[in-house]
């Protein structure tokens, strides 16, 4: 994985928008994030954490990763690009954050974004936009989760110092966060689960086996110490007690079912001997049955002699049944009319007595004779006509008077309009003579503002030319700080170059000095001097004690081409940095003599106004538009108003005239009303009192009419029921009504009459049978004794049948009972048997590992930590030895110093200079620094290679550099350089100030003077 560059925006302490080239960054293979302490270097380590994971490395809260430097309305956003495996991705992302309504007041919350992009064929293709589903393919990209790459990527020294000097569970807990152990915790947990049902398999069969055994035993029958004898016998003497109470079993049903056969036989003689005495018994108990039914019917011959002469009365009286139902109907009819006219009557004659009704057209006499009611009914008749034509009289005159109200509040509201009209009529005249005066005004208002916002451009102008002259100012100061620094600087490259020149010099000088001394060096006796050529060399010279080498030349001859590089360097820099200088001086029109600070002052007044002066023009142009707006209503106004005038004078006049109108209608009805009330409270309570009598009299008219005809044929149907029964042999009508019957009650009495006479005679003829006539009715109790005893040894010959059957069938069930427990007594063994062989090895197996069974006595997931420890304390060493100049080792230690450090994971520091193991609290800050360092390497180099080989490119240290002296920090920087050319990227997080002239590339943060941060790449 190789990161190419990151964007921020509202970022933590980065208000606006910040870009990092980490290309530029890596060209060399090394760079450094260097900044005063909370400046933001982390920040950076955590928008890119961010980016892949949805989460900074840190934990940050969500709510505080939109900067509060930022406006509270800009969204807070990363974007991230990166190469993983030769493909390139993209991903943008934004948290959940607070921005202000659009409308109204408050804040609203926004869901956090997320947008994955690959590069194909030169362009962006979006994959997806799902933060769940980008998670999962950033994982599987990667290869890496959140912890992991937090401790392989960006590896945090002083997380790591706790792991170096920490305890076997808190270092367990670490390693078990970036190994992932849960499969092995699940396996862990599985053979646990199964240890458990195995161990309640093997419990859960051995309880069968006794629960089959005791099953056994009580079907045996077996008491209790018998019973706990079978229970407590081993395997082959329960086996053979178990076939014992099957054959005892067996036998005992045999001898049951003989003696049922036995008591069978005897049953089925007593039942013969039964039913010969029972057959005698009957017939006799049938003869003196039916004599007694006999003697029973003829009890009830009067009732049946009266029921004869009953029939024959209403035969006589047959003829005269229609006649007797006519005058009974006759009768009811005219009772009923009375009783429906009576109350009617009764309140009639009660009103005329308390003279509510004029006259008295009726008395109680009438409502008993046919001739009285006809004529009173006439007489009420002739009072409703006359009610019904003054009803029909004041009718018009009660409408009149419903609508009085209506009248009354019609005139009202005439009045009222009429009001309004006025009032409206002077209104617009008032307003007609104020509108010339407003006008003036308007006009007057809008010229004066069009006039200011004229101003507008030109003050923009203007502000924008003064701000990008202060821009350039302020650019001009800090180049001219700049300067005076480069400036020393050169002065120092000077001055280095020149030193390093004149010792390159110094030592040629020596080394000339001392040429005889190394030509006599070579020298050997009997060789030609290759100066003189002579083979005796009587005095060489010797090498003076500061003789100068050509390792010393070469050492100084590289001083001095470097001090040459870095005065050039610094030449070439000032140089720059007078150009950029000239510009921005040319650009805010200051002279190269003045200073651009006070020159910043003096053009920061002057923005200070400008914007006074855009606001004011601004203000203006927002005013211009209400003063044109009041301008254009007042002129249309002023042309609507002399049409409203005339309207309104119009409206005025007609209201007042329906206000008039409405004034003598409503006198007119009054006195109509007035007329007709006639000493009532109104003339609708008169009207109602006429309506009711006219419908009072109408209805007792009709009810005595209805009477009085009712009554006459009452009349006429007594008479002839009369006359018909002294015809007919009746004393009177009562007698005549007594006798006679419905010929359906007719029917029934002749019927009943028939049935009496038939069943005494099949009553005789059955007690005159010949087979019944025969018997003697003198032994009744010989028989009757005689048939008890039999029935009584039938049911004790029943009684030990049944018994014996059931003795036999529960011998039966019970060998078959028994037979079906011991067979499952055999089925149970042999599953206890199954169930203990399988059980046995998963035991084994969970106890392993659990860590309860086995040599090491060791869980699963500790044995798996303990070998990716030993893996982690190895690839450590390889670096600590270099770091170290091979002082010190890691060693991993099967035991700690308390007693529950057992795991493997406890460390130990081996020191090669004493052969003694130390414990890792006792090394110093640089050794805890670089041993920590040497460490999260070590660690990093194993979770990528189980992650699947992931391909790392880029790493980032931070801090903890501060603590190491010169050569120590040589050391660490050597396998820094060795990570470098194994072509992994490495990004230093430290503030050290030696680190920044070894390391070129340099990303820097550096606050702002209003709390904020900004970046600046240095490659």
């Amino acid at each position: 994985m190789r990161l190419h560059s990151l964007y921020l925006q509202a970022f933590g302490p980065f208000a606006g928008e910040q870009y990092v080239d980490f290309e530029r960054l890596a060209s060399g293979g090394l760079f450094l994030l260097e900044g005063p302490t909370g400046a933001g270097k982390s920040t950076i380590l955590d928008a890119v954490t961010f980016a892949l994971y949805g989460a900074p490395a840190a934990d940050a809260s969500p709510d505080r990763l939109h900067s509060d430097f930022a406006s509270p309305d800009l969204e807070p956003r990363v974007r991230l690009e990166l190469s993983v495996r030769g493909r390139r991705y993209r991903i943008s992302r934004s948290p959940e954050w607070e921005r202000p309504k659009r409308r109204g007041e408050g804040r609203t919350r926004q869901a956090a974004a997320v947008h994955l992009e690959r590069r194909e064929h030169g362009s962006w293709t979006s994959v997806s936009s799902n933060k769940a589903e980008v998670g999962e393919i950033i994982g599987e990209v990667i290869g890496l989760n959140r912890d992991q790459f937090t401790q392989v990527v960006l590896l945090p020294q002083g997380e790591f110092a706790r792991f170096l000097r920490a305890d076997d569970d808190d270092r367990r807990l670490v390693l078990t966060r970036l190994f992932g152990t849960a499969l092995y915790d699940r396996v862990t947990d599985e053979l646990t689960r199964r240890r458990g049902q195995a161990r309640v398999g093997a419990e859960a069969a051995e309880a069968r086996v006794r629960q089959c055994l005791s099953a056994a035993a009580e079907a045996a029958g077996l008491e209790a110490d018998r019973r706990a004898e079978l229970l407590a016998a081993p395997g082959a003497g329960r086996t053979e007690r178990l076939a014992e109470l099957t054959l005892e079993a067996t036998a005992a049903a045999a001898l049951a079912e003989t003696a049922a056969a036995e008591q069978s036989a005897r049953l089925t003689a007593a039942r013969a001997v039964a039913g010969e005495a029972a057959t005698d018994l009957d017939r006799l108990e049938r003869a003196l049955a039916a004599r007694a039914a006999v003697a029973e019917h003829e009890r009830g011959r009067a009732q049946y002699e009266d029921a004869v002469q009953r029939l024959v009365l209403a035969r006589s009286a047959e003829p005269l049944r229609p006649l007797l139902a006519g005058m009974e109907d006759a009768v009811a009819g005219a009772d009923a009319w009375r009783a429906q006219v009576a109350p009617l009557a009764a309140h009639w004659i009660s009103a005329a007595a308390q003279a509510v009704l004029p006259r008295r057209e009726l008395t109680t006499a009438d409502l008993d004779d046919a001739a009285g009611s006809r004529r009173a009914a006439r007489t009420l008749g002739r009072v409703s006509i006359e009610a019904r034509e003054e009803t029909y009289r004041l009718d018009p005159v009660v409408a009149v008077e419903a609508a009085l109200p209506r009248r009354r509040d019609a005139l009202t509201n005439a009045e009222a309009a009429a009001e309004r009209a006025a009032k409206r009529l002077a209104e617009r005249r008032d307003r007609e003579r104020d509108l010339p005066d407003l006008l003036a005004l308007a006009r007057a208002q809008d010229a004066d503002t069009a006039e200011r916002a004229g101003q507008l451009k030109g003050a923009r102008r203007r502000l924008q030319e003064l701000e990008r002259r202060f821009t350039a100012a302020t650019l001009a100061g800090r180049l001219r700080r700049e300067q005076e620094t480069r400036h020393a600087e050169l002065i120092r490259a000077i001055d280095a170059h020149q030193s390093a020149v004149d010792q390159h010099q110094d030592l040629l000088a020596r080394q000339l000095a001392g040429m005889a001394a190394e030509l006599a060096a070579r020298l050997a006796p009997g060789r030609a001097c290759g100066v003189c050529g002579s083979t005796v060399h009587p005095a060489p010279a010797r090498p003076a004690a500061d003789a100068v080498g050509v390792r010393h030349l070469e050492t100084a001859e590289r001083d001095r081409a470097a001090a040459r590089l870095r005065r050039a360097t610094a030449e070439a820099a000032l140089a720059a940095g007078a150009t950029e200088l000239a510009t921005a001086l040319a650009t805010a029109g200051i002279e190269p003599t003045n200073d651009p600070q006070d020159a910043a002052g003096r053009l920061g007044v002057a923005i200070d106004a400008a914007h006074g002066a855009v606001a004011d023009a601004e203000s203006a142009v927002e005013l211009r538009v209400e003063t044109l707006t009041r301008l254009t209503e007042l002129e249309a106004e002023y042309g609507r108003l002399v049409a409203l005038v005339a309207e309104a004078a119009a409206d005025a006049a007609l209201t007042a005239a329906e206000a008039d109108s409405a004034r003598a209608a409503l006198t007119q009805a009054e006195e109509l009303v007035a007329e007709e009330v006639d000493g009532w409270t109104t003339v609708a309570a008169r009207r109602a009192a006429t309506a009711q009598r006219e419908q009072a009299a109408g209805t007792l008219a009709n009810a005595l009419e209805e009477l009085g005809r009712t009554l006459a044929a009452r009349d006429r149907a007594v008479a002839q029921a009369d006359a018909a029964a002294a015809e007919h042999g009746f004393v009177d009508v009562d007698h005549a009504r007594a006798a006679a019957l419905p010929p359906d009650d007719q029917r029934v009495v002749e019927a009943r009459t028939r049935r009496w006479a038939d069943e005494l005679v099949r009553r005789r003829a059955r007690a005159d049978d010949a087979g019944l006539s025969a018997v003697d009715v003198e032994e009744v109790d010989t028989v009757r004794a005689r048939a008890v005893a039999a029935t009584s040894d039938l049911a004790r010959a029943e009684s030990a049948d049944r018994a014996a059957r059931d003795r036999a069938g529960q011998a039966d069930r019970s060998m078959a009972r028994l037979t079906a427990r011991v067979a499952e007594v055999h089925c149970a063994v042999a599953d206890a048997a199954a169930q203990d062989v399988q059980s046995r090895a998963v035991i084994h197996l969970a106890d392993l590992a659990r860590g309860m069974d086995g040599h090491l006595r060791m869980t699963l997931t500790t044995y798996v930590l303990r070998r990716w420890f030993g893996q982690v304390v190895a690839a450590a060493n390889l670096r600590l030895a270099a770091m170290s100049s091979g002082r010190y080792a890691l060693r991993r230690v099967d035991q700690g110093a308390r007693a529950r450090d057992r795991g493997g994971l406890t460390l130990s520091v081996i020191d090669e200079h004493t052969g003694e193991a130390r414990d890792p609290r006792s090394l110093s800050g640089g050794e805890t620094f670089y041993t920590s360092l040497a460490l999260a390497l070590g660690l990093a180099d194993v979770v990528t290679a189980e992650a699947g080989g992931v391909d790392l490119d880029t790493l980032f240290i931070d801090e903890g550099f501060g603590s190491l002296d010169a050569d120590t920090l040589d050391d660490v920087m050597a396998v820094v350089d060795d990570l470098r050319d194994r072509g992994r990227v490495v990004g230093i997080v430290s503030h050290v100030t030696e680190l920044k002239d070894r390391i070129p590339e340099r990303l820097e943060i550096r606050r702002r003077s209003d709390g904020s941060s900004e970046v600046r790449l240095i490659a």
